[in-house]
């Protein structure tokens, strides 16, 4: 905890619109991000872990795009600096959605989509326990007030809602962006909805 996030290298493609995302030192990545995921700058797109310290990557300052690549393999694999971690097709309106995950709180995104960041730093858990199923899937229709995950610190375990002025009553998830049992920022983008 109280890791610092660091940035992602960004390279532009030579050849046609698009560009990679590369570790930014040499450790043990764990990505966080689907195919087709929407990038902004600021998400959160895995953790490093260098020398036992895990620190959360984020997307650098001009990377807009979707996930069309995904170039490491699930779970905590060693990466190089210069790796490549994803490669990012043009941006699309759903892009969008992600919204600057170093802001607070529940905010409205471009296309009438809507974030749902964490309150705090801690460890980021989609379900009860292991043996539950997640509070939420993708697709799913959520109503104002339903949890939607929780967020432990210190072993004190907080529900993250669904709830904020001027959302819509009911609301789709479209993107889980923040990985099970990971270890999120203040602010960071857990959930991705648009009204339902």
């Amino acid at each position: 905890m109280g890791t610092r996030p660091v940035d992602a290298i960004l390279k532009q493609l030579d050849s046609g619109p698009g560009s990679l995302l590369l570790c930014p030192a040499v450790g043990r990545f764990r990505r966080s991000l689907p195919l087709g995921a929407g990038v902004v700058p600021g998400l959160t797109i895995g953790t490093l872990t260098v020398l036992g310290q895990t620190h959360p990557v984020v997307a650098p300052a001009d990377a807009h795009g979707s996930v069309a690549e995904i170039a490491v393999d699930d779970g905590v694999v060693p990466t190089e600096y210069g790796a490549e971690l994803y490669r990012l097709g043009p941006r699309t309106e759903r892009n969008e959605a992600a919204g600057n995950s170093r802001g607070g709180g529940n905010a409205a995104c471009a296309a009438a989509q809507l974030a749902v960041r964490s309150p705090t730093e801690g460890m980021f858990y989609r379900r009860r326990d292991p043996q539950s199923p997640p509070y939420v899937e993708l697709g799913d229709i959520v109503e104002l007030g339903q949890a939607l995950g929780l967020v432990e610190v210190m072993k004190s375990f907080n529900q993250v809602r669904y709830t904020g002025a001027g959302l819509p009553a009911r609301a789709k998830i479209v993107a889980i962006p923040a990985a099970d049992n990971s270890e999120i920022t203040l602010g960071q983008i857990l959930f991705v909805l648009e009204p339902a």
